[in-house]
């Protein structure tokens, strides 16, 4: 590649530089999962895999999860399903494969691999735990120089009414104990 050799041969600095542009560039586009593109090997089920147990440290609920998964399922499939069962997106949802007493992070870049590649055979012990990602919202007034809500802040009340309210369209002390 000319683009690695410099006046005088190679330079070692801008081959280091470009292979880690790449690396970066890959995890990027895997960290958010792989958009349901699959590895060539994963176009097919695979064989069914024992059901993974998944132990539930993400939410107040506790408990196990049973998750039956192909040997081509992919970990972001995976993460998908978890992260679905325990109401959390898949960007807040770390998997830990445990092993005897220590646990091994399943890795974002990782999430293009099958269940194969990882080595997982079924039967395993997973651990799910919710992220705290630091996200930047910005603060927006709620009550405009008017006196009256704002437009933006009706239009989410209103979702969160029409998200939490009982099936006869009231906001009872159930769906208030939903919503918190």
């Amino acid at each position: 590649m000319s683009i690695l050799e410099s006046e005088d041969g190679k330079d070692p600095r801008l081959s280091k530089r470009v292979i880690e542009i790449l690396k970066n560039l890959v995890h990027e586009t895997e960290v958010k999962g792989t958009g349901d593109v699959v590895p060539h090997g994963a176009l097919l089920r695979g064989e069914s895999l024992d059901p993974l147990f998944v132990r539930n440290r993400a939410t107040l609920k506790g408990g196990e999860l049973l998750v039956q998964v192909h040997s081509n399922t992919t970990l972001w499939d995976l993460k998908r399903e978890v992260s679905q069962v325990l109401d959390l997106a898949p960007k807040y949802l770390q998997l830990s494969l445990s092993s005897g007493a220590s646990l091994s992070e399943l890795r974002d870049i990782d999430n293009g691999k099958t269940m194969k590649a990882l080595g997982l055979r079924g039967g395993e012990i997973l651990t799910a735990q919710k992220l705290s990602i630091e996200e930047h919202i910005a603060n927006a007034p709620l009550i405009g120089s008017d006196g009256e809500l704002t437009a933006p802040a009706v239009r989410i009340f209103s979702e969160w009414f029409d998200m939490f309210c009982d099936k006869d369209g009231a906001f009872t002390k159930e769906s208030a104990a939903h919503f918190i």
